[in-house]
């Protein structure tokens, strides 16, 4: 198995006010599990899900599942490196990224009840390639969590003021690579 994610951000914009400006912005990087600085060995994804306003999507980031032919795979991101998430909404609400109600996974938002909104056709990258965020999960044998912060692993993503469609990507490091077989499920769904 190989894995290679390249990040491309780029920022143009030509103004003329009497004098010109015409310039760009660009972030381009690459991750790949080869990288000994730069290491990223897993990505997530799902497109077009859609939230009812009020509703929200929980993920657990040490607990994602994809359907690969059939076989529902399950990745247990140990650090995050990058989040995309695009509003596809051209009508309706934002979407509010953060604040789960326990286990709530933070660093990139400054603490647990913070939250990053993404606008109506809009999208927004965080994005930590060299360290990543930590994703910390319930220790063997636990089912729940004990609502004390030790855990770091559940990411919300909610549907405010209307309707929302929305695509996410998600990429990061494993334990050990892990990517295996299992019916548990990466996301609930909720009405508040």
């Amino acid at each position: 198995m190989s894995f290679r994610a390249e990040l491309t951000i780029n920022t143009g914009w030509s103004w003329d006010d009497g004098a010109k400006d015409a310039s760009k912005l660009t972030y381009q990087e690459t991750m790949a599990d080869t990288d000994t600085t730069n290491t990223a060995e897993a990505v997530w994804h799902d497109e077009a899900r859609v939230l009812a306003d009020g509703a929200s999507d929980l993920f657990d980031l040490s607990a994602l599942t994809r359907t690969v032919l059939g076989a529902t795979l399950t990745t247990a991101m140990t650090l995050i490196k990058a989040i995309h998430i695009v509003n596809t909404s051209t009508s309706g609400g934002a979407l509010i990224v953060g604040n789960a109600d326990y286990d709530c996974w933070w660093e990139p938002f400054g603490a647990a009840d913070h939250t990053l909104e993404v606008p109506l056709d809009s999208s927004a990258a965080i994005i930590h390639r060299t360290e990543g965020w930590p994703v910390t999960s319930l220790g063997a044998g636990s089912s729940s969590s004990s609502g004390d912060g030790v855990c770091n692993r559940m990411l919300k993503v909610a549907a405010s003021g209307g309707a929302v469609t929305y695509s996410i990507a998600i990429i990061g490091e494993t334990v050990a690579g892990d990517s295996s077989s299992s019916s548990s499920s990466s996301s609930s769904s909720s009405g508040a």
